[in-house]
């Protein structure tokens, strides 16, 4: 699915110029929306440890591929008897896991069976943060509309062009007007582009 969208500004002459832009130009904004195919799948886990526990026998309990590197976050919270002895806690690992769509029912399974043989000394729960394309696919359909966006923007212009009898020449500047977040793991699936595209016009 994809659309096109345009906004414009007509500049006839110096006395309509901006600061920001140059005289007699066409200025035109070109977006294009794309649903992209989930292709990765993001998993929070927190494992709740006691304090003894070491963050090495977390990682080999979990057997996931896991690394401290995945590590997010780590907070400690006290257990009974309450109210509770201050040396008596146990600690929570926060990992980010992310796998591909296409693994996303085995990594289920098998967190569901790791979640209920898990030694006694440890608890784990877990939920699915982010499902959607991988920041490579996002960066993949964003170089494929650039060519689109350009050319649709020159026809667009054009068309201003004639009905301004104008006659619209190279293009002065190209700016992204939208980035895509970049944060890390998938994104959302409606991948938005656009672009301003300024063409000199006499």
């Amino acid at each position: 699915m994809r659309n096109l969208i345009f906004a414009t500004l007509l500049f006839a002459g110096p006395a309509l110029a901006q600061p920001a832009l140059d005289a007699n130009s066409i200025t035109v904004t070109a977006s294009k929306s794309v649903v992209l195919v989930p292709t990765d799948v993001t998993f929070m886990l927190t494992v709740s440890a006691d304090i003894g526990v070491t963050l090495d026998q977390i990682l080999a309990a979990i057997d996931s591929g896991l690394t401290a590197q995945d590590l997010v976050g780590i907070n400690s919270y006290p257990i009974g008897p309450y109210p509770s002895a201050p040396s008596i806690s146990r600690i929570n690992y926060m990992f980010r896991l992310s796998v591909t769509f296409s693994q996303m029912k085995d990594t289920i399974d098998k967190l569901e069976k790791l979640r209920k043989t898990l030694d006694t000394t440890m608890d784990l729960s877990y939920s699915t943060s982010t499902v959607g394309p991988s920041q490579a696919a996002v960066q993949a359909a964003h170089d494929k509309a650039l060519p689109d966006l350009i050319a649709a923007a020159r026809t667009h212009a054009q068309t201003l062009a004639d009905a301004a009898q104008l006659k619209l020449g190279a293009v002065q500047a190209v700016n992204e007007a939208a980035s895509y977040p970049g944060a890390p793991g998938p994104v959302p699936a409606n991948a938005y582009f656009s672009i301003v595209v300024r063409f000199a016009a006499q």
